[in-house]
């Protein structure tokens, strides 16, 4: 690899370390590029700069968790619900032990009452008894407390980073990006960054939102992202 192209990367990784540290959680954030660039190399040089918050050089409190989870969505697309999958990788991680696991089989349960494909569900509907949860409430709320339990009162964001989009589907891609925000969308501290080619998640939003000209796509895309950067290819 070159050089200056590595100490490129890393200038890049740090400077967004930086800005997911200080954005307001929950946060879903695309990075993006051309197959054979370097996004995977960007990830794992940004999961080692929040290993050690000092060089990041943040404010006291608002460093990153200084461990990062990963998530293969292709593997675990062999074994079904690709977001049930995460939440069981991330219910792992935590020191919460069974009671970690309690809170992640609620929010799988949750998972499974929802729809995230384009036919109609056949699964329970809203909550009808007083004082019940509407099944996503219940996942949001889910969720943010599964987090809260890795967290384990320490301060800063979790990161997950998700992988492997690129080799699904494009229907299942979009189902798995438009889950995620769902599935944060309850005041989780949380920032997924989601490593995806910029075709792939484009032939994605197509499949949710039919053929729209390349501006409404941007848009479709700026609503679902709060941050997208673009990774530049490495030669080899």
């Amino acid at each position: 690899m070159d050089a200056e192209d590595l100490v490129g990367l890393d200038r890049l990784a740090r400077s967004l370390a930086r800005q997911v540290a200080r954005m307001p959680a929950p946060t879903l954030i695309a990075v993006h590029g051309a197959p054979g660039s370097a996004k995977r190399d960007f990830l794992r040089r940004l999961s080692t700069l929040v290993a050690d918050p000092r060089s990041l050089e943040l404010a006291a409190g608002r460093e990153l968790y200084p461990e990062v989870i990963w998530f293969d969505a292709w593997a675990y697309a062999k074994q079904g619900n690709v977001l049930a999958g995460l939440v069981s990788r991330i219910a792992r991680i935590g020191p919460g032990g069974s009671a970690l696991s309690e809170r992640a089989r609620d929010v799988v349960a949750q998972i499974n009452r929802l729809d995230f494909s384009d036919s109609h569900p056949g699964s329970p509907g809203p909550a009808l008894s007083d004082g019940e949860l509407e099944p996503v409430e219940r996942l949001q709320r889910g969720f943010a407390g599964l987090v809260r339990g890795v967290r384990s009162g320490r301060s800063g964001t979790v990161c997950v980073v998700v992988e492997g989009l690129d080799r699904l589907r494009p229907d299942v891609r979009w189902q798995i990006l438009d889950g995620l925000r769902l599935m944060i969308g309850g005041g989780a501290e949380v920032a997924v960054l989601v490593a995806v080619g910029g075709q792939a998640v484009e032939m994605a939003a197509r499949y949710a939102e039919g053929d729209l000209p390349g501006a409404s796509i941007e848009q479709v895309l700026s609503d679902l992202f709060d941050l997208s950067i673009t990774i530049p290819s490495l030669e080899v």
